[in-house]
Order: C-alpha cells, then sequence, then structure tokens
C-alpha cells in the first residue's frame, strides 16, 4: 500500500545536504540515497568473504546514505558463489520494500555493465532477513583488487543504483575481488529461466508444463562466417501434438546477453543484431500470416513451420493483424513429409543441421534423427559483418510454453563441447617422470595444444605444446612425458587453443613426486606478525612472497641453517602465497593466511 509522510522544512534540508555529502566523498560514482528517513532501513548487511567478512550492524536511526567503504573488505574469489543477507528493517510503519545488491565488477565506476546487478531479494512487509546470492564471475570476467558494492533498499519500486527515491537507504561497502587458485572447468552453457542441463551435451528447455520459457547460451564456443562450417544439433519438441510452442536458434553478437533476463519472442524478442532461425509447433493467429499454403486468417489448415526472423522481429501482426513484421523469407516452410503436413512432436528426436558458405548462404534444414529425410529447409543470404558487425557471433537455443506446453530439448554436436578433452591423465612412471595422456575431438576449429605444469597450483608454465591432429569428429590420442617433475606435487592442465585466438582449459591432475627430507613446514597458519618457515633437514633455504594477484611482496626475512623467519607485521590481511626453494633445487609452494 502507498503511503504519503510530509517531510517539515528541516528534513528537506537535511536531505539536501546529504545527498549533496553522498556526492561530494563519492564523486566518482553516482549518488543514491533517499529523501526521508522515515520508515524504510538497513539494519544489517552480512557478506562471508574467503578470509574476510561483512557484519554491519545498522540498526538505529533512519539513513539516506551511509558510507561504509572503510571498512575491510571482504574477499570474493572469481568462480566462487556468496550470499548477501539483508535485514530490512523499520523506523516507523512497515510498508512493503526489497533490496537490490550491485558490484563494479569491472571497476569503471559504475553499476550499468551486465552481471553487475546481482539480484534483488524480493519485497516484504515486515523487518525481515533476506538474501541475494551470486557467482563472482559468472556473467563475463571481472577485474581484480578492490571495488564497490552497493546496498538499495527502497519501499514500493525495484531499486536502481543510481539517484533519489522517497523511502529507504542505500549503504556502500568495498569489496575485494581475487584470482581463484583452482578455477573449476567453465561451463559449457549458461541457462537462463526453466532450462536444465540433463547430459553434457543436452539441455532440457522446457518441461510439459504451461508458461515455461528456457534458454541455453553456449558460452564456450561461436559460430565462424569466415569459413564453412556445417553443424548437427538434436532437437526434440516433446510428444504432445496439441502442445506448444516450438524452439528457435539464436545467433547474435552480444557476449553478455546471456546476462540479461529474456523478454518477448520465446526469449529471442528484440535481439539486434540477429538472425533467428524459428521451428513452430504452434500456430499463433500472428503467425497466419506467414504465407503458409492452406493457412487462412481463420481456420485451414495448422502445419508445424519453420521461419527467420531478423532483430528479434518475431511473430507480428500482418494482414490478420495490424502491422508487416520482419520476415526475410517470402513464406514461412511447413514441415512436410512426401507432400502431407508432419508432425514434429512426435516424440522422436530430429537433426537440425545449420550450415554455411561464405560469401553467400546459411541454410537451416529439419530432418529426421539419421538426417535422411528432409521435412522442411529454410535459407538466407547476408553479410555477417552487416548483420552482426562480427564475423564470430554466439549462438544459443530458446523454447517456450505457453497455455499449451512439450517437453522440449536440444543436444550439441559432439566437436562443439568445451570438453573437446575426452580424457586426460598423467601418472608418474617408475622412471619418475611424469606421463601425460589425453584424447580429444578434432574438430574445425581446433589448433593445437599446450600442456602447462606448476608446483603451487597458481601460476602454471607451459611444458610442451602440439598440434591438434586426426579426421574431423574422430578422437584422437596424444601423449608427452615431463622428464623433470617438481619436488613435492606438480599440478598439469591442458589449454586447447583454437584458430581464432581463444582458448578453454581441461581439469587439473595433480602428481605427487616425493624425495626424502623434503619435509617443509609453516607456523603459525594464520599469523599476525611473523611466519615461520621450518625444513626436516639442514639446508639453504630461499623464500619469495606473492600476493593473490601473483605479485611478489618484499617483506624482512632473517635465515638460519634450516629455518626462515618472515616479518609480515606490515602486510595487510589477506591470503599470501610462500615459495620456498631450497639448495637441492626443491621449490614447494603455501598458502598462508595474514590476520
Amino acid at each position: 500500500m502507498s503511503h504519503y509522510k510530509p517531510c517539515p522544512l528541516f528534513c528537506i534540508l537535511s536531505s539536501i545536504f546529504i545527498a549533496f555529502f553522498s556526492l561530494t566523498v563519492n564523486a566518482q560514482y553516482c549518488a543514491s540515497n533517499s529523501t526521508s528517513t522515515a520508515d524504510s532501513k538497513i539494519d544489517r548487511v552480512r557478506l562471508t568473504g574467503e578470509t574476510v567478512s561483512i557484519n554491519q550492524n545498522s540498526a538505529g536511526p533512519c539513513e539516506s546514505y551511509t558510507d561504509n567503504t572503510a571498512l575491510p573488505a571482504a574477499d570474493l574469489m572469481v568462480g566462487n558463489a556468496y550470499t548477501v543477507d539483508i535485514t530490512l528493517g523499520t523506523c516507523g510503519g512497515n510498508y512493503s520494500k526489497s533490496a537490490t545488491v550491485f558490484i563494479d565488477l569491472n571497476m569503471d565506476n559504475d553499476f550499468d555493465d551486465a552481471g553487475e546487478n546481482l539480484g534483488n531479494t524480493g519485497f516484504t512487509s515486515s523487518t525481515a532477513t533476506l538474501s541475494v546470492s551470486f557467482t563472482v564471475g559468472s556473467c563475463g570476467t571481472p577485474l581484480l583488487g578492490t571495488t564497490r558494492m552497493r546496498v538499495v533498499v527502497r519501499e514500493g519500486g525495484t531499486p536502481t543504483p543510481c539517484g533519489t527515491y522517497t523511502w529507504g537507504e542505500t549503504e556502500d561497502y568495498t569489496v575485494e575481488i581475487i584470482a581463484n587458485p583452482s578455477p573449476s572447468a567453465p561451463n559449457q552453457f549458461y541457462l537462463v529461466g526453466d532450462a536444465v542441463q540433463t547430459s553434457t551435451q543436452c539441455i532440457q528447455l522446457t518441461a510439459a508444463s504451461n508458461g515455461q520459457l528456457g534458454m541455453a547460451w553456449d558460452v564456450q564456443n561461436t559460430l565462424d562466417f569466415s569459413a564453412s562450417f556445417s553443424y548437427d544439433f538434436t532437437v526434440n519438441f516433446g510428444s504432445n501434438n496439441g502442445g506448444a510452442d516450438g524452439i528457435m536458434f539464436i545467433i547474435q553478437n552480444d557476449p553478455d546477453l546471456h546476462c540479461v533476463s529474456p523478454s518477448g519472442g520465446w526469449g529471442a524478442g528484440n535481439i539486434s543484431n540477429s538472425l533467428i532461425i524459428e521451428m513452430d509447433t504452434y500456430l499463433n493467429t500472428e503467425d497466419r500470416d506467414d504465407g503458409l499454403p492452406g493457412v487462412l486468417c481463420s481456420g485451414g489448415a495448422e502445419p508445424d513451420h519453420m521461419d527467420i526472423w531478423i532483430n528479434g522481429s518475431i511473430n507480428p501482426f500482418g494482414s490478420c493483424g495490424v502491422s508487416p513484421g520482419a520476415r526475410i523469407i517470402p513464406a514461412a516452410i511447413p514441415t512436410l513429409d512426401g507432400g502431407a503436413n508432419h508432425n514434429i512432436e512426435n516424440g522422436l528426436d530430429h537433426t537440425l543441421r545449420i550450415s554455411w558458405v561464405p560469401g553467400g548462404t546459411m541454410t537451416a534444414s529439419l530432418m529426421n534423427a539419421a538426417a535422411t529425410t528432409t521435412y522442411a529447409t529454410v535459407t538466407h543470404s547476408f553479410d555477417p559483418l552487416v548483420l552482426f558487425g562480427t564475423n564470430t557471433p554466439i549462438y544459443g537455443i530458446s523454447g517456450s510454453t505457453g497455455g499449451l506446453n512439450n517437453q522440449q530439448s536440444f543436444c550439441i554436436p559432439a566437436i562443439l563441447l568445451n570438453n573437446t578433452i575426452v580424457e586426460f591423465d598423467a601418472r608418474l612412471n617408475q622412471n619418475k617422470e611424469v606421463d601425460i595422456n589425453w584424447a580429444a575431438f578434432s574438430s574445425n576449429n581446433g589448433d593445437w595444444f599446450s600442456v602447462e605444469k606448476s608446483y603451487d597450483f597458481l601460476f602454471f608454465e607451459e611444458l610442451t605444446n602440439t598440434a591438434t591432429q586426426g579426421p574431423l569428429d574422430e578422437v584422437n590420442y596424444y601423449h608427452v612425458i615431463d622428464e623433470y617433475p617438481f619436488p613435492g606435487v606438480t599440478y598439469y592442465r591442458l589449454k586447447f587453443h583454437d584458430i581464432n585466438g581463444g582458448y578453454t582449459y581441461s581439469d587439473i591432475r595433480a602428481v605427487e613426486y616425493l624425495r626424502e627430507n623434503n619435509n617443509i613446514n609453516i607456523y603459525p597458519n594464520p599469523a599476525r606478525d611473523i611466519a615461520t618457515v621450518e625444513l626436516a633437514y639442514v639446508s639453504e633455504i630461499n623464500i619469495e612472497l606473492y600476493n593473490q594477484l601473483g605479485q611478489p611482496i618484499f617483506v624482512p626475512v632473517l635465515y638460519s641453517d634450516r629455518k626462515a623467519v618472515l616479518d609480515i607485521s606490515i602486510l595487510a590481511a589477506g591470503i599470501y602465497v610462500v615459495q620456498v626453494e631450497t639448495e637441492q633445487s626443491s621449490r614447494k609452494a603455501f598458502r598462508i593466511v595474514k590476520n
């Protein structure tokens, strides 16, 4: 329920002063504050970092804006998931309010970029603790270092990062984005809405339920229009001939689009610089303008059909409605088998073949699973640099249901898997060398592999490299030997380079190679003022210290025969890496925590 609370003159002057003060203190960021200090406020913000957390109690008088950026920065690791708990309180009446959390992940002094709106808590009228969960780096790669987190609580409308609003509060904090020393292998797909991954290659876009929308963006691959390609996708439209709605294959040029909530046209509506191949299993009223044989504005046949749309203008009204649309082929193409309408909602898999000839034509054909019978084909000739603005756009697939439904799904061909590497193993052999073996699909966008090794799980160096080999779409096997593994544990990974300059990493394998008297102990850990590195044997020792960004840090070190004492009292709290090297050329790295 909306409400009105008059603000006396001192309240207005106070609000003006607070807004001006906020602008002055935070000139690099836009101002955000309420104009009234009555009612809704922030009572507490909690965020548990890797070693430093935020737990700020703001209970007390209502404030328009609170600057908490001087508090210790919560350290957030790329790839890890976190939750911000926000207690929404009140200084007066209880009214509907919600909170939104923002982080300036690319450190450009705003919160406008994709992925920087981390989410909204939803609305509550009472005092309650609500949460926003997020994963650092789920949309693009954030910069490492300290940056700003903003929490905005607002009555009535959904909070935005900038500007004024009547009732609520804005609080600013500092967070530190740190590197992940053991990043997980990147996901092949970014899933939106109701989409669910069912296997390595397959996504269920919609369940057999009404009102579903699912999308999957392949965030590991682009389509290379500078060369010929042909990919066979498997699509399944469900088993209910009276169901709906269908599947869309979307090609566009915005790599951050998956960070934006979809709207309209099965999630593909209003996407600029796009080409969309529609496989429609339900004849909407506006579809009756598609030029399908026998289809009238009222009545007539209702065949499943394919169409092509440009720039997200999908199923617009035409002669049966009010205005023509942006179809780029003269008429939609019905799915036919032997001249008769073919029902693609028959529960069977179908092959969707997407092909391109440079300087010419894209062809999309819908066939049976064996690709021996073609039910419909649509084609379009265009210049990808004009349409997409690039020769390497990304692709995604969406599906939706409305008042009718089907379980709809797709699978990508194996050559598009981000795990082009299907096997990877590293083992110590009897010669105290490491055998590194892997198997990988060859693809038309593959170039070469590099084998990388690390002694600390943080800094990898190239051991060797080898070109991809073998026939396309077949598994090929590779073997290299590391003759000199590091004493202790050596970590290995593969880096797959494609012809466009992109690359993906494999999972990491660890091989332990122990020499006698190779014991190293660091204590205390966590440490406050000093940390001691002690060997189990007499040896000269050399110490190097690094921060989370891999930058060397210089601190006083006192050496003895088998011991080194580091004075870390001047360091800021956080995680550091100590590299220990002995006269036997033994190198090991350890993580220590500075309190």
